[in-house]
């Protein structure tokens, strides 16, 4: 939930109107009780100030912090702890953000023009220099922490409140302090941290004011890390055609994937810039392999003699035919951050604009799973609720993912290390069709043993009158060696054989029925 500190004094300091929330902290306007002033006071979340140590840590990040004294950089009056809020107290300045004055530009087609660029990027480097000198490091440059105040200045806002809070991700949570879209590579790694991540930072600031847009578009926060890590920017030309030639190797430097390459002091950023707003030569030397005419001749006559040598011993030869290919394991997959923790409360929009339609409210806290994402909007559900609808990501605080541990081989304790046999399937009879034995016409001695006399038909039942078709015998299986009786070899599929209907035989006696065994009958023999 949300914690709602208007009308609350922390210290002498009376909040009196909440202004708006970010990744760290959510700020209030108040009222100095004492001098009777306008001041901001920023209440850090209370996941952030979870870790040991971080008492002593913001007591002394907080009197390093406002030992800045700079036109371009906010004031810092005041810190305090009160009833588990950590708080610090700083000047209060009216005015739209950078972030909001992008906002506005865009949604009109219209581009920040380039003198306005020029003003906004000198003040930012004054501030920057400043603190450089002093040892502090920003580590969250980004637009939405620039205010361009009513009065004319442009004022740099949460100096070093990241280092306050401790780290980059915050190992309690796993939330990522900082944002993804202007981050340094080695800061996103948790690695050192120095000016030259600002100069990293305020490039990437420099290519959204030129251009109106972010250089990357992701998925996830994780995703975004990625390409700021193994991607280089594009080039702001392609994007907006009046800009000063050698503007994109001023930025490409300044973001170059490892800190060695870039610019090593704010001094030579501002120097760079200088020279290619002015298409004056650029202070740095863009390298450029080139081969001279004797190495690519040399390289041509070793050319030749190697192709020469590989046609006298048949290496141009019909090769065989390669080996199949076999299946190679695709790489694990990165994880992936696939929810947030709403800062908030905060409205659910319809559509990835402020004037859509307001669909819902998530209180703060509340986790939500990340859909899809518009530039800086997120489409996110509700995990409790199911509520859908679209955020800004300074509205977020990403949540990494958990390790999953690997399944291991290794059976329990008391398991038995007997393999089990698979169970064997138990073939299925297959239904064979009874051949239909075609009955054999016997004859039956006569009375005294005599001959059989003609008149007499034959019945196939003991003690049954002279039928008009004799019942079928019953099937015999002869054994191989057996060539008294016919043996039916059809196979299964093929079709049962007609019945024959023979002519009835007349006998002086009943037939002798046999017995249904394997053993083939045998007429009896005629005396």
């Amino acid at each position: 939930m949300s914690r709602d500190l208007v009308g609350v004094t922390l210290g002498k300091y009376r909040c009196v109107e909440f202004i708006g929330h970010g990744g760290m902290a959510e700020v209030y306007r108040a009222v100095d009780t004492d001098l009777e002033r306008i001041v901001a006071v920023k209440v850090l979340h209370p996941f952030l100030v979870s870790e040991d140590g971080f008492v002593d840590r913001f007591r002394r990040e907080a009197r390093t912090l406002a030992s800045l004294q700079h036109p371009n950089i906010v004031n810092i009056f005041d810190s305090g702890l009160q009833d588990f809020n950590s708080y610090v107290v700083m000047e209060y300045v009216p005015g739209p953000t950078l972030k909001d004055r992008l906002r506005e530009l865009s949604a009109r087609g219209e581009h920040l023009p380039i003198a306005e660029v020029r003003r906004i990027l000198a003040a930012l480097i004054a501030a920057l220099r400043y603190a450089h000198r002093a040892g502090i490091v920003h580590r969250d440059l980004k637009p939405t922490n620039v205010i361009l105040a009513d009065d004319g200045r442009v004022v740099l806002t949460d100096f070093g409140l990241a280092k306050l809070v401790g780290s980059s991700v915050h190992t309690a949570s796993m939330a990522m302090i900082g944002t993804p879209a202007y981050m340094a590579p080695e800061q996103a790694q948790a690695g050192a941290v120095d000016p030259r991540s600002d100069i990293y930072a305020l490039s990437v600031t420099l290519f959204e004011m030129l251009t109106g847009r972010l250089p990357f578009e992701a998925e996830t926060p994780f995703a975004m890390i990625t390409k700021h890590s193994q991607e280089s920017l594009p080039r702001a030309s392609q994007l907006r055609r009046d800009l000063p030639r050698g503007l994109d190797q001023v930025i490409l430097k300044a973001t170059a994937k490892s800190p060695d390459d870039r610019f090593q002091t704010i001094d030579q950023f501002a120097d760079a810039l200088d020279a290619a707003f002015e298409g004056r030569r650029l202070p740095f030397r863009i390298r450029r392999p080139r081969a001279s005419r004797a190495w690519l001749a040399l390289a041509g006559v070793v050319l030749l003699l190697l192709l020469g040598i590989a046609a006298a011993q048949g290496w141009f030869a019909a090769s065989p035919p390669p080996p199949t290919p076999t299946a190679t394991p695709s790489p694990t997959a990165t994880p992936r951050i696939l929810r947030a923790r709403i800062i908030g409360p905060v409205d659910l929009h319809e559509q990835p604009d402020q004037s859509s339609r307001v669909v819902g409210r998530l209180e703060h806290g509340a986790e939500v799973a990340l859909l899809d994402q518009n530039g800086s909007w997120w489409h996110v559900r509700a995990l409790s609720g199911g509520l859908t609808g679209w955020v800004m990501d300074e509205n977020l605080v990403f949540i990494l993912p958990t390790a999953t541990p690997t399944p291991s081989n290794t059976p329990p304790p008391g398991a038995s290390l007997t393999p089990t046999p698979p169970p064997t399937s138990t073939p299925r009879p297959t239904a064979t069709p009874t051949p239909t034995a075609s009955p054999t016409p016997t004859l039956a001695p006569g009375p005294g043993g005599g001959s059989p006399g003609p008149g007499t038909p034959t019945s196939t039942l003991p003690g049954v009158g002279p039928t008009s078709t004799p019942s079928r015998a019953p099937t015999l299986t002869p054994p191989p060696t057996s060539t008294l009786a016919p043996t039916d070899t059809r196979t299964p599929t093929a079709p049962p054989a007609p019945t024959l209907t023979p002519t009835p035989t007349r006998t002086l006696a009943p037939s002798i029925t046999p017995t249904p065994t394997n053993t083939p009958r045998i007429p009896p023999t005629l005396d």
